[in-house]
């Protein structure tokens, strides 16, 4: 296999995955792969635009370390090697998000909102598309009904919409169920706020620009959304909401911006 190949088949894809378990980009100088013919290859490079990362309290907060995931790594590995459409975009950049980001924090959170945005795009929801804009009794009146057939496809067809963005983010942050409440307690609130800045900073609109959060404001909720894309992925994975939102907490992942996503997203008591 020539090596441009095995490293963007194997090394780019690994070392991805092992920076989405350690919560942060840093540097990969070996990997070993091993068939199941017994055949082996190792790899040692130190890999361009790679960092060297000595951060104690990173290594503290890793949110997936070897010892919590140990009896599953394998089958992780396997998925995020088997990610493909929305999924496999989405993982690529958000790694990207994980690094040194020198870039402005408007670009920031827009990169943050296309991941989650490609994530809520993933294959797995297109077979469901369409939303009913009436009460599923009036649907059930007018299949029921003696109408010609014709004129009762068109009827049925004029009570449904396409899905849009907002749509599909609504029904991923309820898939991530218990995990995206913990991070976004006001998910009302989280997805208003998302849905004015998403359009203003993708469009440069200056109306909905000013209605959107600024400055901290803004900084908080690109966190809140990096975190939820996290959850995302790591539900990819094969884990569930209850287990993503143990390790995230267990390991004080991101401590300071769920803590600060909770307070601006804390429902009104």
């Amino acid at each position: 296999m020539p090596l441009q190949e095995m490293l963007d088949t194997w090394v780019y894809p690994v070392r991805g995955f092992l920076t989405f378990c350690m919560g942060f980009r840093s540097e990969v100088t070996r990997i070993a792969f091993a068939t199941r013919e017994d055949g082996r290859c190792e790899l040692y490079t130190r890999i361009i635009g790679s960092q060297l990362n000595k951060d104690d309290k990173k290594l503290e907060k890793m949110p997936l370390p070897y010892r919590a995931v140990e009896g599953r790594l394998a089958g992780m590995a396997e998925k995020w090697l088997g990610l493909t459409g929305y999924a496999d975009h989405a993982s690529k950049s958000f790694i990207s998000l994980l690094g040194r980001w020198d870039m402005p924090l408007s670009l920031e959170f827009f990169a943050s909102a296309v991941v989650l945005e490609a994530l809520s795009h993933d294959v797995s929801r297109e077979g469901d598309q369409k939303v009913l804009l009436v009460d599923e009794g009036v649907l059930e009146e007018v299949l029921m009904s003696e109408m010609p057939q014709d004129v009762k496809d068109i009827v049925v067809g004029e009570l449904y919409r396409p899905q849009n963005s907002n749509d599909l983010t609504c029904k991923l942050l309820d898939e991530l169920g218990e995990y995206s409440k913990y991070v976004v307690p006001d998910l009302d609130q989280f997805m208003q706020e998302h849905r004015v800045a998403r359009n203003g900073h993708a469009h440069l609109n200056p109306k909905k620009l000013k209605k959107a959060p600024q400055q901290l404001d803004l900084f908080v909720h690109t966190k809140a959304v990096q975190l939820l894309c996290y959850g995302a992925l790591s539900m990819r994975l094969g884990m569930s909401s209850s287990e993503v939102l143990e390790a995230v907490r267990e390991s004080r992942f991101m401590d300071s911006h769920v803590r600060r996503s909770r307070e601006r997203y804390a429902k009104a008591s």
